[in-house]
């Protein structure tokens, strides 16, 4: 997504909104719909790769339309809601998840026998909207401020009477309130076609170190270390609070577990599967287990005689310091590791021969992953809804800097909580806060940097971005979570950066009319 945000960035100011928005979305849909078919890891891993760089290039050449085509007056609510349907997407993405996904471990073993599994449905229903949006993206009209920059008034004009046709029953902008840009330069057709490619490679590069110029690089530095800061905490926030949720869950499976002791199992039949339990000092005498899955079963100096295991699939299940004596292992994935000081004798296995031997867990704690994405979404998607509004009436950097001041309050605040719902939702308020921040500074960009430098501005941004993202996930995912002191601790530090930055920054001097 990183390498996605620069070429369409890039583009988008080279050669328009609407046609790098269709090819974008073009390239997301095809590649979306490949991943679904492909039945190996490496052929799905490149599919989903070009999917992501189609699908990020939405960013910021749709920004930039909507800035462009919207009258001042609502311009902020428009983006606002750009970026409210991101978030109503993921929510969208994670509630699909629940319907179509399989829930528990013991069904992703199952799904994972079928060639069109329950994966890959859920892939090619989530191409869905990519591929409608590519369709509506059709009857788009260029952006009349991008065909200005290129000298192409005739056009540019063309879309504003239609606005005005649209707009003027509800009290549109009318033709008098265009504001032409300054000096134009008119195409000239290169002599060759490398001539044409090397010009068109220097001026996708150009559009980014113009944004390093000296009328720039103040604003461009203060913006990308806050968008880098900003996507680092929620990113961070995120991937710790599921992991805070999920080991919650895990604590409360593993207190719960069910322990049988001294007991003797004779001529018993066991076919229904298993899940948390030990077994100490039981004996089984001429007992079958068949067609059955056993999750985090112990056997603890338990003795076995005559027993059958067939057809059986474990996770996490382990025989220690017990007696095992005529038993046949029956295509199961019992092996060595699963017996610790144990002594065995007549023990028969019949399976075919693999070379994976690995213990997948069965618990993949999907409510608690669900529970969590909710929790850090639904603030966002509240507050955002109500951010356009806000930084219509009160201005871009001063929402953006009471929205850093507040999720700095909630980061120190998670420092004091313990309990998981809690921890959810403060954090998921916090990088609500965050989102809303971000989308204020992304409006300021758009009205800061002109025409040709907007989507390079913002595909930059993104870039960065997703980089502290990729930076963020090893190290709150290796935080404890018997504490949120460390996360609270790094994040309120961290948030700092673009609290400060939009405090430096100023409201812009001209607005995009």
């Amino acid at each position: 997504m990183a390498v996605g945000s620069l070429i369409w960035g890039g583009l988008a100011g080279r050669t328009g909104r609407r046609k790098s928005l269709i090819s974008c979305m073009a390239v997301s849909s095809v590649f979306s719909v490949i991943a679904a078919f492909m039945p190996t890891y490496g052929p799905f891993m490149m599919a989903r790769f070009c999917a992501a760089c189609g699908v990020v290039g939405a960013i910021s050449a749709g920004s930039c339309y909507i800035a462009e085509i919207s009258p001042p007056f609502v311009r902020a609510r428009f983006l606002g809601v750009f970026a409210v349907f991101g978030v109503a997407g993921a929510l969208l993405a994670g509630y699909l998840a629940v319907l179509v996904l399989p829930s528990t471990g013991q069904e992703i073993m199952i799904e994972n026998k079928e060639h069109f599994s329950a994966w890959h449905r859920y892939l090619l229903l989530g191409s869905l909207p990519t591929i409608f949006s590519l369709f509506g993206l059709f009857w788009l009209s260029e952006s009349p401020r991008w065909l200005l920059e290129n000298g192409r008034e005739v056009e540019a004009l063309g879309v504003y009477q239609n606005i005005y046709k649209t707009n003027r029953a509800r009290g549109g902008y009318t033709l008098t309130e265009l504001e032409l840009p300054g000096p134009r330069f008119r195409h000239i057709t290169p002599p060759s076609v490398l001539a044409d490619m090397a010009k068109s490679c220097s001026l996708f590069f150009g559009s980014f170190s113009q944004l390093f110029k000296k009328s720039y690089i103040k604003t461009t530095v203060l913006l990308v270390t806050a968008w880098a800061a900003t996507i680092f905490v929620y990113t961070g926030l995120a991937i710790y609070t599921s992991k805070h949720s999920k080991e919650t869950s895990a604590g409360y499976y593993f207190r719960n577990t069910i322990i049988t002791s001294n007991r003797t199992y004779r001529n018993s039949y066991f076919n229904t599967s298993m899940d948390n339990q030990i077994y100490s000092n039981c004996t089984f005498l001429n007992t079958t287990f068949r067609d059955l899955y056993m999750t985090h079963i112990t056997f603890l100096n338990s003795t076995f005689t005559n027993t059958e295991f067939s057809n059986v699939k474990t996770s996490g299940t382990v025989f220690e310091y017990s007696t095992l004596d005529s038993v046949s292992l029956i295509d199961t994935d019992l092996t060595d590791r699963h017996f610790t000081e144990c002594i065995r004798s007549n023990i028969s296995v019949i399976r075919m021969s693999t070379d994976c031997d690995r213990d997948f867990e069965y618990n993949i704690y999907f409510d608690a992953l669900w529970t969590s994405q909710f929790g850090c979404l639904v603030p966002a998607f509240i507050m955002i809804g109500l951010s356009g509004e806000a930084i219509y009436r009160c201005g871009k950097t001063r929402i953006a800097t009471v929205c850093f001041a507040f999720s700095i309050v909630l980061s120190i605040t998670l420092s004091f909580l313990y309990h998981d719902v809690p921890v959810i939702w403060t954090s998921g308020a916090s990088g609500g806060l965050m989102l809303c921040g971000m989308t204020a500074l992304t409006i300021y960009a758009i009205d800061f940097y002109k025409t040709s430098l907007r989507c390079s501005a913002i595909g930059f941004f993104v870039c960065v971005g997703h980089v502290a993202a990729l930076i963020a996930k090893p190290l709150y995912a290796f935080l404890p979570t018997e504490t949120s002191v460390a996360a609270s601790i790094i994040s309120s530090i961290i948030i700092i950066v673009p609290f400060i930055a939009s405090i430096i920054l100023r409201e812009p001097t001209t607005t995009l009319l």
